[in-house]
């Protein structure tokens, strides 16, 4: 069933999407590097409908505002997974050269329930080499490790976890 157009609501999509309209003028003008009078008029024209046209259709269905962190969490939060993706691989070229693989599954709780929260957490898990995010059961994380048959060393797993739990917890 075709819904009709209701244009009152178009109109405050508008007023709702500048941060799109922004980001996709900015964008335009670094895919065209053409700055003529209409070439920027036209760019504005087409970043304004799509920036409307796409709050039109995915605002109601999924407000991604509300689940998505900020820049102020998103560049540490980077910053420490870089950081922990090199600390991890080196760790992990030493365990390789020592053959000191006993792969075991730990199960770790977490406190966010926001669910693209607790999908990045995991990623961030499977993207650190030496641990994999097998499988999320609401919000606990199965997670296999290379080495984690002690407990100590299921400790690390769950601190590594808890590392990049802090970014995403509302304060």
């Amino acid at each position: 069933m075709i819904k009709r157009f209701n244009f009152s609501r178009f109109i405050r999509c508008i007023k709702n999407s500048y941060q799109l309209f922004i980001m996709l003028f900015l964008g335009w003008l670094l895919l065209t590097l053409d700055f003529s009078y209409i070439e920027m008029l036209v760019g504005i024209v087409v970043c304004f409908f799509l920036a409307a046209l796409t709050n039109y259709i995915y605002q109601p269905v999924s407000p991604v505002s509300r689940y998505f962190p900020g820049l102020i969490v998103l560049i540490p939060y980077l910053t420490r997974l870089i950081f922990e993706i090199y600390k991890s691989s080196f760790s992990m070229i030493i365990r390789i050269i020592r053959n000191d693989n006993e792969p075991a599954v730990s199960m770790v709780k977490l406190s966010i329930s926001n669910p693209l929260s607790i999908a990045l957490v995991a990623n961030s898990i499977t993207l650190t080499p030496g641990t994999i995010t097998i499988d999320t059961d609401g919000s606990t994380l199965y997670v296999l490790a290379i080495k984690a048959m002690s407990e100590q060393d299921k400790s690390i797993v769950e601190s590594s976890v808890r590392s990049f739990e802090a970014f995403f917890k509302r304060k």
